[in-house]
């Protein structure tokens, strides 16, 4: 049956683009300021003569739902059982609010780089030059030069391409303007005593000369990194990254470390998000510590979640905080299993020298990183993930069979809900990757309803009922996201065939108006010799695979992986 004749099937599709598609989190709680998606909301009486912590700290008036002439406030589930607090590290000035994100750098005393700075492309015709980052002191300012070069692995010179100098393009007048406030506003600069540091001066650099693209590589780090090999104390124990030296101030005579640990660190890092020295997470005293309460990870979803959207619209912030909960995670992991293997070397089940070894740090032991990992599973960036994911994988495979569809959905910047949402929300800054905490959010929750409107309900679905589906979110080079989904359906995949479910034809455009402008939109291959090398002799399809050979039937060719699809005419 075609669904746009189906009457049924074209209301589903109106919910969709006139309610479905328009979920977002922009509903402010009363209480701790969380934004909060329409589904989320709880309704609790409105008190007129009670200040709401939103109005009162962030002038933001809550937000009022009047139904059979009584008033309602929205709050979230949780301020429900007892009202939260809301963090509030500002008011900020208008000249750091002006400041450009590519200027903020400055103001700190400390510079930062993150491993998880989006780039153009791979291609190198595309991106000018790979980033390989790190945190790291200013060269000027380190106690010990030799222990930050050995942790860091920086000499100190970042490459520069003659199209993007670090140093230009700033307003230089603005920056004296902000290094100013922050010196007479925020106690921390002044304990620290960094005005000598806060000079609009640019890193130390190196160019990179054009007319030798051809015997420059055309991926190049954009930070000088010693070639030669580390002592080996330098990289072992990594995961112990509160003794990473970061950097040192002069006060009063006195030299003042700082590691990595440290909480003035990201005070110090980001003046713009914390400008009167306040609002950063402290980690609390081990006799005051609750499990699972006032953790790093509960502190940076509130600022990324919360009505202030500062600390998402910051290009490095949230970076930051994801490889600081990372560090943490890993310390915890290590502690875990050195605590585990010491508990059976005293019960005499397993010696502790089958993964522990002697720390070079102290009277300790610690994993001997030579035998095994210490990355917990649930970071994605390790193997222990992988591992643990390909065996559910192969759970699923032993006890449902191939999956009868496997599906992929991708994130569109041009969807018209998603522009009109970011024009009307935060910065209203309408550049998608500007927006990656937007786009994100948008997505899944677009995702959310088409599982629950659609997967799950076989009616509106065609494929029967959804026994399983395995999801896989993944992020395009762009900084894009797209999901892969596997699912497990009641119709058996000869059945899917037979009823035409999955389809590589151009559908006509007198019976199939709506999906014949999506697939022309969204759905033509275009050659470009960039992206899929062209047409190739002697087939003259692309890598590809188009054009693709036409068939008349859908079929599964013996020893191939892949289907071969019906396609009839020149434009399938």
């Amino acid at each position: 049956m075609i669904p746009e004749l189906d009457i049924a099937f074209i209301r589903l599709y109106t919910r969709f683009r006139n309610k479905y598609d328009l979920q977002f989190p922009n509903t402010p709680c009363a209480y701790c300021s969380q934004l909060l998606l329409p589904r989320n909301i709880v309704w609790e009486r409105f008190r007129p003569e009670y200040e709401y912590p939103l109005s009162l700290e962030l002038q933001i008036l809550p937000h009022i739902h009047t139904k059979n002439g009584q008033d309602y406030v929205a709050i979230c589930k949780a301020c429900k059982i007892k009202p939260g607090l809301l963090n509030n590290p500002g008011p900020w000035p208008k000249c750091l609010t002006d400041l450009p994100h590519r200027s903020r750098m400055f103001l700190s005393p400390l510079t930062l780089q993150t491993s998880l700075g989006r780039t153009q492309s791979h291609q190198p015709w595309n991106n000018p030059y790979s980033t390989y980052r790190t945190i790291t002191g200013r060269m000027n300012i380190t106690r010990n030069p030799r222990a930050i070069a050995l942790f860091s692995g920086v000499i100190g010179a970042y490459l520069e391409s003659n199209q993007s100098k670090i140093n230009s393009g700033h307003d230089i007048k603005l920056l004296n303007k902000c290094c100013q406030w922050l010196l007479e506003h925020n106690p921390l600069f002044a304990h620290y005593n960094v005005q000598p540091r806060l000079c609009i001066n640019p890193l130390p650099s190196t160019n990179l000369f054009d007319e030798d693209v051809e015997v420059r590589p055309s991926n190049r780090p954009d930070i000088v990194l010693n070639p030669d090999p580390y002592d080996e104390r330098t990289q072992d124990e990594d995961y112990r990254y509160f003794r990473l030296p970061v950097a040192s101030f002069q006060d009063n005579r006195q030299t003042i470390g700082l590691v990595r640990s440290d909480p003035a660190i990201e005070l110090l890092l980001f003046p713009v998000l914390y400008p009167h020295g306040c609002g950063h997470w402290i980690r609390l005293a081990k006799e005051d510590r609750i499990r699972g309460k006032n953790t790093l990870l509960q502190n940076v979803q509130q600022k990324l979640n919360g009505a202030i959207s500062h600390f998402r619209e910051d290009h490095y912030w949230p970076g930051w905080a994801y490889m600081e909960i990372e560090a943490i995670r890993i310390l915890q992991n290590n502690q875990r299993i050195v605590s585990g293997r010491t508990r059976q070397a005293l019960d005499r089940r397993m010696p502790a020298s089958d993964l522990l070894q002697q720390s070079i740090y102290g009277p300790w032991s610690v994993i001997n990183e030579k035998l095994t990992t210490s990355i917990p599973y649930f970071i994605q960036t390790g193997s222990s993930y992988f591992i643990e994911n390909e065996r559910r994988v192969k759970a699923m495979l032993g006890a449902y069979g191939i999956p009868s569809l496997f599906i992929t959905l991708t994130f569109s910047e041009q969807w018209p809900a998603y522009q009109k949402i970011i024009a009307s929300t935060g910065s209203k800054n309408t550049l998608p990757s500007d927006r990656p905490w937007e786009a994100i959010q948008y997505y899944y929750e677009r995702l959310y309803w088409l599982r629950n409107q659609f997967f799950r309900k076989p009616k509106n679905s065609g494929f029967g009922a959804l026994n399983e589906l395995i999801e896989r979110q993944e992020f395009q080079q762009r900084g894009a996201i797209h999901s892969h989904c596997l699912l497990w359906c009641e119709k058996p995949v000869a059945q899917l065939i037979e009823e035409c479910f999955v389809r590589a034809d151009v559908p006509d455009p007198n019976v199939e108006p709506l999906l014949h402008k999506l697939v022309k939109k969204f759905q033509i291959h275009s050659c470009k010799e960039s992206l899929c090398g062209g047409p190739q002799a002697p087939t003259g399809q692309c890598q590809k695979g188009f054009p693709t050979l036409l068939s008349s039937k859908t079929y599964q060719q013996e020893g191939n992986l892949r289907y071969t699809y019906k396609r009839v005419s020149e434009a399938d």
